[in-house]
């Protein structure tokens, strides 16, 4: 098969669910003797001048785009729909349906199957921008209607689209892309003071959909026992916000923020830790990489109880609290800190249900089924 993927900014690379995802994926994919075509984007694609590089057998194509930054996204993805329209492809696989804007243009003029991967919401991630949020159903609905098959990554996602387009989709649930921690003399943890197994890590970026002020004033109300507290990211858009949580963490020493972590260091971050709280309450339904990846590594998981997280954690695989609800996570989180032989049965049984559910055997294999059950469109 020829393949298409487009709505990736970049690969290889340490960061993005997309672009992880893909990475890994069509690698294996292309392994297996099928040509892939990975149409980049040239504003995250500088390291090379040249427009066709090679990644494990994955073609990347990085077309030029004009350098209006407003309008970059759209120019850039509109090219590369055209490019892939006419470049004689059994399949052209869009991720997300932002990128899907334009994709009634590959429908109208190419024989190629049009797949388009839905990982989250998008018109739900913008809450105080109602026209983004407009165009961004728009978009949803463009990919809708034009997509010969929608793959979702959740069973929620799916009913999602159930109910609100009367369509079936095909669910295919992610793998966890995991990085392998370099032993050095000195570990990354270390420097930070932190001991194995004895501190609680959130990974992700500081904004307010997350509530990370919940997360603090909780390990605050608790007694440690010991523990740190480990906020790990980037400042978000709303810096006054994590002024905010700097200003919360001063009355407790026990709290740690670092910068965001890539590669090796965050494998030994994530592999180190005891518990990964994960306490946003948004249901834009998408379903959390760093909740799969800690789930693998066999780091026990605590998250806000909405329907991606009940999905993947189930009664047995992890600890749920109610969302935006203090007391609540207070409770569990003490729970946790206080019943190890809990914390490890907990994590004995995430990292099963990960290896049986979750695996790139059984990506691969699905997304391939997928491919060739249709053939190419006629």
């Amino acid at each position: 098969m020829k393949i298409a993927v487009l709505g990736v900014k970049k690969i290889p690379t340490e960061q993005g669910d997309t672009e992880r995802h893909c990475q890994e994926l069509y690698a294996k994919i292309a392994a297996r003797g099928h040509q892939v075509d990975l149409f980049a984007q040239p504003k995250y694609s500088q390291e090379t001048k040249s427009l066709v590089s090679y990644y494990k057998s994955i073609r990347i194509i990085a077309l030029p785009s004009l350098p209006e930054r407003r309008l970059f996204f759209f120019l850039s993805t509109a090219l590369n729909t055209v490019w892939a329209t006419f470049g004689n492809y059994d399949i052209i696989h869009i991720y997300g349906v932002k990128s899907a804007f334009i994709v009634w243009f590959a429908k109208l003029f190419s024989v190629s199957k049009i797949v388009v991967s839905c990982q989250q919401l998008d018109h739900q991630k913008h809450k105080r921008k109602k026209p983004i949020n407009q165009l961004l159903l728009w978009f949803e609905k463009v990919a809708v209607k034009n997509a010969d098959e929608l793959i979702v990554d959740s069973k929620t996602l799916a009913k999602y689209f159930e109910q609100n387009y009367d369509l079936v989709s095909s669910h295919i649930p992610n793998a966890p892309v995991s990085y392998k921690a370099i032993k050095n003399k000195i570990s990354y943890v270390s420097t930070f003071g932190l001991d194995k197994k004895q501190y609680i890590l959130y990974l992700g970026k500081l904004e307010p959909s997350q509530r990370l002020d919940l997360l603090i004033r909780a390990f605050i109300e608790v007694e440690s026992f010991g523990w740190q507290l480990v906020i790990a990211g980037n400042i978000g858009d709303d810096a006054e916000y994590a002024v905010t949580l700097l200003k919360l963490a001063k009355q407790h020493d026990k709290i740690i923020f670092i910068n965001e972590v890539r590669g090796s260091c965050l494998a030994e971050i994530l592999q180190c830790a005891g518990l990964l709280v994960y306490p946003s309450p948004e249901t834009n339904l998408k379903l959390s990489s760093v909740i799969l990846e800690a789930m693998e590594s066999g780091i026990p998981v605590l998250a806000s109880d909405i329907p991606v997280h009940r999905e993947l954690i189930g009664s047995d695989r992890g600890l749920l609290f109610a969302p935006d609800r203090l007391e609540s996570l207070s409770s569990k989180l003490k729970y946790a800190l206080v019943n190890p032989i809990l914390l490890r049965a907990v994590s004995r049984r995430s990292q099963t249900y990960i290896a049986i559910h979750h695996n790139w055997d059984r990506v691969v294999y699905k997304n391939l089924f997928l491919y060739l059950k249709s053939g190419v469109r006629t």
